[in-house]
């Protein structure tokens, strides 16, 4: 979801398929660096997402990144509401191995 931008004018590619909102120069040695959507949203409402298993667990006070990797062999990770209770288990093996680039 685009922050600022009411549900009924979201577009659906955008709201599948977005992760991160905007590039910002890194401070310390200039590279850019992305401001991921969980630190951006600024509610109220509170967003629930996943596939963006580099950044892991994110947990904001309106936005929840789910996604800890499982297909990489690491957990799965799901939310109990209304409590926001964050559960996850191991996965039981490495169903994709993680793309290094070299």
């Amino acid at each position: 979801l685009l922050p600022n931008v009411s549900l009924d004018e979201q577009d659906m590619r955008t709201m599948t398929t977005i992760r991160d909102l905007i590039y910002i120069p890194d401070k310390v040695d200039g590279k850019e660096t992305k401001e991921n959507i969980a630190k951006a949203w600024e509610g109220p409402e509170l967003v629930i997402f996943g596939h963006d298993a580099k950044r892991g667990l994110q947990q904001e006070e309106y936005a929840i990144g789910l996604d800890t990797g499982c297909v990489y062999g690491k957990q799965l990770t799901g939310i109990i509401l209304p409590e926001k209770n964050i559960v996850s288990v191991d996965a039981s093996e490495v169903y994709s191995p993680i793309n290094v680039k070299g």
